[in-house]
């Protein structure tokens, strides 16, 4: 799995590049999951633990995507976590944002408006994951030991440069870390 992560002063975005092809349309029983956790505050103990990776991040949001046998596109949200550790409790803070899969199937593409995420300035940690039905296909953490997203200057038209995010072309201005 390969991940993009990008920023500027209005969005948040993150590509998803799986080693098969995103099912779309779906065709058989179950249920994809694109899951891009973030931990905006650094600290383990106020957000979400993913089962995956307890010890490494604390995740106040969840901004996700989901594709099944009933849509014919990703429907995604973001969620804020409002349990306590480990338990799965959120509730929905965006309905309905942006989610699209790249033209060769391979990646999925979230992005959201930061004041949805009350990201503070500096760094944040995240991790992404994959699931088909309840098991995990793949995952990824990025939390202190990568030192999280560092702002370069303007404009990022490094992006081009990668095939993998190919997607976030459009977006002249962000921030970019691949993963």
């Amino acid at each position: 799995m390969g991940v993009t992560y990008a920023f500027n002063e209005t969005y948040v975005a993150v590509n998803i590049t799986v080693a098969d092809t995103i099912p779309l349309p779906v065709t058989d029983k179950y249920v994809y999951f694109y899951n891009f956790f973030l931990d905006v505050d650094k600290n383990l103990s106020t957000g979400y633990r993913p089962w995956w990776a307890p010890n490494e991040l604390g995740a106040e949001y969840l901004v996700q995507a989901y594709i099944d046998n009933t849509t014919q596109k990703p429907v995604a949200r973001v969620w804020k976590y409002t349990g306590t550790g480990i338990e799965w409790s959120w509730e929905i803070k965006l309905d309905e944002y942006h989610a699209r899969v790249s033209d060769d199937g391979k990646t999925i593409e979230l992005y959201a408006r930061k004041e949805y995420l009350e990201l503070p300035s500096g760094d944040v940690y995240f991790a992404v994951s994959t699931q088909r039905g309840g098991d995990l296909a793949d995952s990824l953490v990025v939390g202190s030991g990568t030192g999280g997203p560092v702002p370069i200057p303007e404009p990022a038209l490094l992006v081009a440069a990668s095939t993998a995010a190919a997607l976030l072309v459009g977006f002249i201005g962000f921030t970019v870390r691949r993963f």
